[in-house]
């Protein structure tokens, strides 16, 4: 909250209107929306934030009256630990001053992405702390699911069983994808009945896990018997190398544009180094990624001209797929200040039945990602 009041006041303002659901949730930790989570579509929830000091808040919620009652249930248990918060509910948004930010001030958008996508505190933040347990946890949840699949098992099934891991561990999906025999190369499989686990045929696991504000992405490559032959070990791990190498680029002020720029030529430089003919296109065939945030899952997409610079504390994700073989490698990590090597997040804590290789790049990026897996 301090945060917030020092952005505030840094943009000429005493208080804010949250209104997306990515928001809210940043703000309570709470999801709102009935259906599947959007973080960037309108909550049925809304907040005025007014700072009265730095250390002094009065939030009102708002909602209509038939949302009332889980909202009286579950916010106070939020704020109650905080005695420099007062909050109360209307069902109207109180009258408000030129000095609120809202969706009608030309630089809302600025003044929330100020607010909600930088980790308070750093990597010392309880931010941090929660987003180190969501990586871990959706890493042990994908392993757990791995090892429960059984030949015949739809992509419904397996979904089923994805979500049933999250949910004991009382972690929400934001997405989930499930690519099953026949589905090798679709870059956004959609979990269907009509495909099915077979046996030595690669298949792609993959979650967008929430917990509070936080969205984490992760992906696990795993097969059903078999063995893994030296060409998919050869591509698999030219593609975890290309995967850091391309993070590496993600430091305090890089425009957007040359962090494209780079991805395209380090990718190049690693089918150089392999040999791996025809690897290079892999840079460019599925979508960049870019930052993340509660305000959205990649919600700042990499833009091959775009002109925004990375501001340190920020989130970003990244999951390139070989043009080879469709493996698929995903990470997630942290702009950190001073130009300082990124911060990639830990998956392997709480998954030590998992196999990890660690991965540096060649200006110093390290990361532990998951081995092909076979089960």
């Amino acid at each position: 909250m301090r945060h917030l009041a020092g952005v505030l006041a840094d943009c000429g303002y005493a208080a804010v209107v949250f209104s997306s659901e990515g928001a809210m949730r940043w703000l309570t930790g709470l999801k709102h929306q009935l259906g599947d989570i959007a973080p960037g579509a309108a909550s049925p929830v809304q907040a005025l934030v007014q700072v009265s000091s730095t250390d002094s808040f009065k939030i009102t919620v708002v909602s209509k009256t038939f949302e009332m009652p889980r909202l009286k249930d579950e916010i106070p248990s939020v704020f109650k630990l905080f005695p420099g918060i007062e909050f109360n509910f209307s069902e109207t948004v109180p009258p408000l001053t030129a000095s609120t930010a809202t969706a009608d001030s030309k630089d809302y958008l600025a003044v929330m992405d100020r607010i909600v996508r930088p980790l308070p505190g750093g990597l010392e933040g309880s931010s941090f702390k929660k987003l180190e347990w969501l990586s871990g946890t959706a890493m042990q949840a994908l392993g757990e699911t791995a090892g429960q699949l059984r030949e015949g098992m739809n992509g419904l099934m397996v979904r089923g069983l994805l979500l049933d891991n999250l949910a004991a561990r009382g972690v929400d999906a934001n997405l989930v994808l499930i690519a099953l025999a026949g589905q090798e190369l679709h870059l956004h499989p959609i979990a269907s009945a009509q495909y099915r686990v077979r046996p030595e045929k690669w298949m792609k696991l993959v979650v967008g896990a929430r917990y509070a504000e936080h969205i984490v992405s992760q992906s696990l490559m795993v097969k059903l018997g078999g063995s893994v032959s030296d060409r998919e070990a050869d591509v698999y791990r030219a593609l975890q190398q290309a995967a850091v190498e391309y993070a590496d680029l993600y430091r305090e002020s890089v425009r957007e544009s040359d962090i494209y720029a780079g991805m395209v030529e380090r990718f190049k430089m690693i089918e150089n180094d392999t040999g791996l003919s025809g690897f290079a296109q892999s840079a460019t065939l599925h979508h960049p990624g870019g930052g993340t945030s509660p305000l959205g899952n990649r919600d700042r997409m990499i833009d091959p001209a775009g002109t925004r610079r990375l501001e340190s504390w920020t989130q970003f994700a990244i999951n390139p797929v070989d043009t080879l073989l469709g493996f698929k490698v995903e990470l997630q990590g942290i702009v950190r200040p001073d130009g300082v090597a990124p911060l990639i997040l830990d998956m392997s804590q709480l998954a030590p039945a998992l196999s990890f290789r660690k991965v540096t790049s060649s200006n110093g990026t390290t990361a532990l990602l998951p081995d092909l897996m076979v089960i």
